[in-house]
């Protein structure tokens, strides 16, 4: 979300990065930004929130149980890493949204 604000929205990115939420501020700073798409700002907010339910402590500052099951023994059919896979698999697409954002902007200038 950083990276975002940062490309398209540079003189907001101390507000956002000072947000008590980054997740709202992300979502309301997005909507000034025609390059970036709807859908992809929705798909991030959600995936990042259930992550987080899922993986981090309800302070969401800590390693959560993510470091309890990351050095494992337990084969994946044991313990929730299959879902911590998803979210993976989930962030590909993500960067490569973004490494298209980042060479639209060396392409156009803007």
């Amino acid at each position: 979300m950083g990276i975002l604000i940062l490309m398209y929205n540079t003189e907001n990115y101390d507000k956002f990065r000072k947000a008590k939420s980054r997740k709202k501020e992300f979502e309301k700073l997005c909507k000034d930004i025609p390059h970036i798409p709807t859908e992809l700002v929705t798909n991030m907010i959600q995936s990042i929130a259930d992550f987080d339910q899922n993986f981090r402590t309800p302070e969401v500052h800590g390693t959560g149980s993510v470091r309890k099951w990351s050095f494992t023994m337990l084969s994946l059919h044991q313990t929730p890493l299959v879902e911590f896979i998803k979210y993976w698999n989930w962030l590909l697409p993500m960067l490569i949204e973004i490494d298209r954002l980042i060479g639209s902007i060396n392409e156009n200038g803007s």
